[in-house]
């Protein structure tokens, strides 16, 4: 959600966007090849959906977690300045 919120207002809304994620379960249901059973997780895939038609094209991949871990590390450390 903050990802696409920062190309939203920073950069051009004419843009093809590839978001990789490190959940596969994420990732499919954003894909909309696995339902979404938690309203809590509907909620926050509602919030994406809203971004997403703000876009040429947004796509989900799956990228393993070994692969992910200078992301992990950066997101990590946005969420401890936050607290």
């Amino acid at each position: 959600i903050e990802a696409l919120n920062y190309v939203k207002q920073n950069l051009s809304k004419d843009l093809e966007i590839e978001v990789r994620a490190d959940s596969n379960l994420a990732v499919q249901q954003l894909s909309g090849r696995f339902k979404v059973n938690k309203p809590h997780i509907y909620e926050l895939i509602g919030r994406v959906k809203e971004n997403e038609v703000l876009f040429k094209k947004v796509v989900y991949k799956h990228i393993a977690r070994a692969l992910n871990k200078r992301a992990d590390l950066l997101a990590n450390k946005a969420l401890d300045n936050r607290i």
